[in-house]
């Protein structure tokens, strides 16, 4: 009897679980890499926040407040704007914080202030990752 060349069902079966083994191997590693290159991304937005509030201070010759007033002359009522507002200029995002100079509230979300891996982002808890310390006015 003439034997055909070719593989068998055990064959093909272990080369599927090595195939398996293999992939279930690799996914802990990729994984590892995607949250290494999150916290990188988290860490050099953090990083440009730092620089954008020492040049508000050379700017403006004080910090950002944790709120303060926008001068606008045809608002009827005090535009009051977060620290995150006030470096917008410094994060190269003039045209957005005009909009909040002008009384305008716009709902355009900034990445400038998100981590990747922030969970609490995603489920609209909150606006920004990051949070600012604030000492009181005149004190």
């Amino acid at each position: 009897m003439r034997r055909t060349r070719g593989f068998t069902l055990v064959e093909l079966l272990v080369v599927i679980f090595v195939i398996g083994v293999l992939v279930a191997l690799l996914l802990p590693a990729i994984q590892s890499a995607r949250e290494s290159a999150r916290r990188v991304t988290c860490a050099n937005r953090l990083r440009q926040q730092v620089l954008a509030t020492q040049q508000h201070v050379e700017r403006t010759g004080f910090y950002p407040g944790a709120f303060t007033t926008l001068q606008n002359d045809t608002a009827i009522y005090p535009i009051y704007v977060t620290w995150s507002v006030q470096l917008l200029p410094e994060l190269e995002q003039q045209n957005l914080f005009d909009k909040y100079q002008a009384g305008e509230q716009p709902d355009i979300p900034l990445v400038e202030f998100h981590c990747p891996s922030d969970s609490t982002i995603d489920e609209g808890k909150t606006d920004t990752s990051f949070v600012a310390n604030h000492g009181v006015k005149g004190g």
